[in-house]
């Protein structure tokens, strides 16, 4: 039975391994259907885990070491030293099973936080929660529908993107729990980083395969802006993996090294031969020793792979690593032939590159100025937005993975795209969940660097390849994920998650087998035989550590097979429930996400007819009964209701009225729909079913993300119930707040406001357009001309922009082109506060063109 129970556990320990690499093949694990496959691969996994056995702990007696430390026959010399001896045993023996599974419960902090954030709480307790949340649900969603602030709401602005990342965590845990009870075995921890390395390097070919086959396009024939490298969509993401593959690696030719050439402390105190003949020994030793010169060739290949991948965030983690690895674990008599060992690495890797023709791109991307990484680089200046948006959601932030609608009324510095994640895990991280968060982050790190200190001065050569390991792993991500978000792709996570369940287990086994076994004399004292009555041998002893004694006597008489079988049944049985849910919602999101994909295919298809859509609103509006907090499905068939809109209204045209298919299409443009509403015949724009339904799913859209942009482009655009008139300043004021920084939606947002005679707010669109981007004063100066004096170029011109001199410099040459426009005009179509304006700042002109543009407004 015990053997079978060790099999068990170790085909468990197999699959487990191998679980990171393979759905990393499912586009970096990012999709869906992977958290649902991870789902039930955890639900398995925790009853493996749970039915098997790997360690040799006593386990069926009721003894600590053996009868003769049977604790319900014991007393000590003192009545005091047994419960007190018995409360510090217990004490130090739960601080270590604190150690043992931090991972787990920091997973778990994650999962709470996110689970609170789904809550409906009274407003009150959300706007001392997160005040930016409840502005959201208080101010701007009363004002884009037209009702009363809601007494309770959620603190996520987005509960369906707060419930995935509730599920995903949960299945996280779970496998923080796996790999905690596994990794307590030293072969098991072996074939852990086994497990991982191989990853890195099944990763590194297929990155070599996808960039000299099809360089641009993944493995799977997905084209991303991004540069996929081999199956990931994002190569910042495949760098994270190389890095955690080499750390592996790198833990597995220490730990081999270690075990077969360390010499005694006393002969490391310093090295009589030639540096050379040091290099020359230990390299003939690893060319003598086929596993750490196959592991050496695998570090090559990974470094090179980090090379080529293009990300510069990885290749700063590799330095990173490199450098943690040498201040950490390197003594100072090895140091030397470290750096030497690196660079060597380093030149093998460049040379792999040039024998294969592929380029060193994180290479060349990371030489580039720091002048123009700083001025192009969109996430350094988005980076500002976010902290802004977590500091006005303090202490429980916006939501666990809503971060893309978190920060969006806080935009003042960012670029013109939306920003799905801040390219930054732990400003992500922040703003999602806040205080709670932040603290969970600095414990993970402190624990970390505990339990790392404890291996490093461990014997065991596997647990010091693990410490290395873990040095390496904690300085590449905690560096590269500055820059990325690689750690929100399950396959990353996962491997994390197994690192460090790996090296909190062994931290808590090895120092619980020194502290706790000095401790066992002390905790349960030999018995002193003693013939004084009973009454006499308790009256030195208080009240509570009788209750203690009684409590560990009656503890001790449980049979041990039901103590340990219930514990472990019962918290078998806690994880199967987390996980059915999990599993619930993760089928959930992978059925949505699959119906929206669908849904985008068939929209994008200009020729699809009307029996198709109508199937597919059909389609859709099962997958909605399913799964009704999910605003995309929502969004999806506002889509698909707005393209059938368009063919029943067209068909309607074409048989009552004489007029052409391409008349009737202009007719039904549904940016110019309020404009041709007198046109569109019978029924009644108010009372088309097509466009009530979309205005009622725009809605519902709001009340469970009231941030979302369809939704309100859908109300601006489509909404002819009563009193949308009263509405629609205040949702195009939102949609310029929300996409303050793309000039693109900012000129549309500005058009569909004069269009609808919203003149101040089609000025102020205008005018944040041109602050975010002059060069499009001319476009904005001709839409002008067309309101005929209603909107005055004044109007639109941005006051002050900043206080430096490059703002200053920008500002002062938007209001002269400006001027000079405007001399184009009649004098009496002028703009007089400009051409003041202008004059103000040509007091001093400072250029033959300005003094020439002075003289020209002088003049006038």
């Amino acid at each position: 039975m015990a053997f079978f129970r060790h099999t068990i556990h170790v085909v468990t320990t197999l699959l487990l391994v191998a679980v990171p690499g393979l759905i990393a093949f499912d586009c970096g694990g990012f999709l869906p259907w992977s958290h649902w496959l991870l789902s039930v691969l955890a639900i398995l996994f925790v009853i493996l885990v749970t039915v098997g056995h790997s360690e040799d702990h006593p386990k069926w007696d009721t003894t600590i070491h053996g009868a003769d430390n049977d604790v319900s026959h014991r007393h000590a010399d003192s009545p005091l030293s047994p419960p007190m001896g018995a409360i510090s045993f217990m004490f130090q023996s739960s601080l270590e099973r604190l150690m043992h599974w931090t991972p787990l419960i920091l997973i778990l902090v994650f999962a709470a936080v996110s689970l609170l954030q789904t809550l409906s709480l009274d407003a009150s307790v959300v706007r001392w929660l997160s005040p930016a949340s409840a502005d959201v649900f208080q101010h701007w969603l009363p004002k884009a529908l037209g009702i009363a602030a809601p007494d309770r709401f959620t603190v996520s602005v987005s509960p369906w993107l707060t419930n995935n990342f509730t599920s995903r965590a949960i299945i996280l845990a779970a496998f923080a729990f796996v790999g905690g009870r596994l990794m307590t075995n030293r072969h098991f921890v072996i074939a852990m980083m086994i497990g991982l390395a191989l990853t890195g390097l099944l990763h590194a070919a297929a990155g070599y395969y996808q960039q000299a086959v099809s360089p641009g396009v993944n493995l799977f024939g997905v084209t991303r802006i991004g540069r996929p490298f081999g199956p990931f969509v994002n190569r910042a993401n495949a760098g994270a993996m190389l890095n955690l593959g080499l750390a592996a690696a790198i833990g597995l030719l220490s730990a081999r090294l270690h075990g077969r050439w360390d010499y005694p402390r006393k002969r490391q105190r310093g090295f009589h031969g030639s540096f050379r003949r040091l290099i020359v020994d230990r390299v003939r030793a690893i060319l003598l020793d086929r596993p750490s010169l196959l592991i050496s060739f695998g570090i090559v290949f990974i470094v090179s792979a980090i090379l080529a991948c293009g990300s510069r965030g990885a290749l700063m983690g590799l330095v990173a690593g490199t450098i943690a690895c040498a201040i950490c674990a390197v003594s100072t008599q090895k140091l030397p032939l470290f750096l030497v060992a690196s660079v060597g690495v380093g030149l093998m890797a460049l040379m792999t590159l040039g024998k294969t023709g592929i380029e060193a791109t994180s290479l060349e991307r990371f030489l580039e100025t720091s002048e123009s990484i700083t001025r192009d680089n969109a996430r350094l200046r988005h980076w500002p937005d976010g902290l802004r948006a977590a500091t006005s959601s303090l202490p429980l932030g916006g939501g666990m993975g809503a971060y893309q609608y978190t920060y969006l009324p806080f935009q003042q510095t960012g670029g013109p795209n939306w920003f799905l994640n801040a390219d930054n895990q732990w400003v992500e991280w922040f703003t999602e969940g806040g205080l709670p968060i932040a603290g969970a982050m600095l414990v993970a790190l402190f624990s970390a660097m505990v339990a790392l200190r404890r291996l490093l001065e461990a014997s065991d050569p596997a647990n010091r390849g693990l410490a290395i390991a873990g040095v390496f792993a904690i300085a590449a991500i905690g560096i590269s994920q500055t820059f990325d978000f690689a750690l929100t792709a399950s396959s990353i996570a996962l491997a994390a998650t197994l690192l460090a369940a790996a090296i909190h287990a062994r931290a808590a086994k090895t120092q619980a087998a020194q502290s706790l076994a000095a401790q066992m004399p002390h905790a349960f004292p030999k018995p002193r035989i003693d013939h004084s009555d009973h009454v006499d041998r308790m009256s030195h002893a208080s009240r509570i550590q009788q209750v203690v004694r009684a409590w560990i006597e009656r503890f001790a008489a449980i049979p041990a097979p039901f103590r340990y079988w219930s514990g472990r049944i019962a918290v078998a049985v806690v994880f199967l429930g987390m996980l059915a849910w999990a599993q619930h919602q993760t089928r959930r999101e992978a059925m949505a996400y699959a119906v929206v994909r669908n849904c985008k295919l068939q929209l994008a298809d200009d020729a699809l007819d009307y029996p198709t859509l109508l199937e597919l609103e059909q389609r859709v509006d099962r997958a909605i009964d399913q799964a009704r907090l999910c605003d995309p499905l929502l969004i999806q068939q506002c889509l698909v209701q707005r393209r059938l809109f368009r063919i029943e209204r067209i068909g309607r045209l074409l048989d009552d009225q004489p007029i052409s298919a391409a008349e009737a299409v202009r007719r039904t443009s549904l940016e110019l729909i309020r404009v041709n509403e007198s046109l569109l015949g019978d029924p009644p724009l108010s009372d088309d079913p097509r466009l009530r339904r979309i205005t009622d799913l725009s809605r519902q859209t709001l009340q469970r993300c009231p941030l979302s942009e369809t939704a309100l482009w859908n109300l601006a655009q489509l909404d002819f119930s009563e009193g949308y008139r009263s509405r629609t300043p205040a949702i195009l004021e939102q949609l310029s707040r929300l996409r303050c920084r793309n000039g693109d939606i900012l000129a549309g947002i500005a058009a569909t406001a004069w269009q609808m005679g919203e003149k101040e707010t089609a000025a102020q669109a205008w005018k944040q357009l041109l602050l975010v981007d002059a060069k499009r004063l001319p476009k904005v100066f001709q839409q002008l001309s067309k309101t005929e004096g209603a909107i005055r170029l004044s109007q639109v011109l941005p006051d002050e922009i900043g206080s430096d001199d490059n703002h200053a410099s920008n500002h002062r040459q938007l209001l002269l082109n400006a001027a000079r426009l405007q001399n184009q005009l009649p004098a009496d179509q002028q703009d007089p506060i400009v051409r003041a304006r202008a004059l103000k700042l040509l007091q001093i002109p400072i250029s033959p063109a300005e003094r020439e543009l002075k003289k020209e407004l002088e003049e006038e």
